[in-house]
């Protein structure tokens, strides 16, 4: 989880972590399953940004949020799987 300016982060409203925030090793890695991600600007300025996101087991995860006021806010959610014949 990435995002521009630093954040919160809360998935089921629980805290993880701040932005840059990688889950990636096998002992902390989040089951697979259906979540809410919450992410809360460290400049309060902002407005936060909430979004429902679905962990599959063996596939990448990636979000990433810019910041902005009113509708200069920008961001992605990106699933990466390895390709079956690579």
């Amino acid at each position: 989880v990435t995002s521009h300016p630093l954040s919160k982060v809360y998935l089921n409203n629980a805290f993880i972590g701040n932005t840059p925030l990688c889950l990636c090793e096998t002992n902390t890695m989040i089951a697979a399953g259906d979540y809410t991600i919450r992410l809360v600007p460290l400049d309060s300025t902002f407005e936060e940004f909430t979004e429902k996101i679905m962990l599959t087991k063996g596939v990448l995860t990636v979000v990433d949020r810019k910041f902005g006021k009113g509708a200069t806010s920008e961001g992605s959610i990106i699933s990466l799987t390895p390709l079956a014949n690579a």
